[in-house]
């Protein structure tokens, strides 16, 4: 069995190489969020809320890592994921959010998920 089969485990598996060394990981209820060495971010798991940054929201899941296309120009410096929700800071601090937002949770005034 290899991670992204979609079938549970509970036994340490190995994650997908991707391009460049990964330097942090955060996981949320139902996905998990990479931050590699280069700056680019990847994402695996469920999308319900929009919390995978990919433009959509709803059925859409991974089950290996995907990087995420709005980065794709930027450096990500850093990343957290709490609930339903991620956080992304860019080389420049500039500070992105995707995910549920229905009590302020990403930090804008918009009362829907930011996908």
């Amino acid at each position: 069995m290899t991670i992204g089969s979609g079938a549970d485990t509970s036994i340490p598996h190995k994650l997908a190489k991707l391009k460049s060394r990964i330097v942090d990981i955060c996981s949320g209820p139902i996905n998990l969020v990479i931050l590699t060495m280069d700056g680019k971010v990847y994402v695996t798991g469920s999308n319900g809320y929009g919390q995978l940054g990919n433009g959509s929201m709803g059925s859409v899941s991974y089950s290996e890592p995907r990087e995420i296309e709005f980065f794709k120009k930027m450096r990500i410096v850093k990343i957290s994921m709490r609930g339903w929700h991620c956080l992304f800071m860019d080389s420049d601090h500039n500070v992105y959010a995707t995910g549920r937002n229905d009590c302020g949770h990403c930090g804008v005034d918009v009362k829907t998920e930011l996908g």
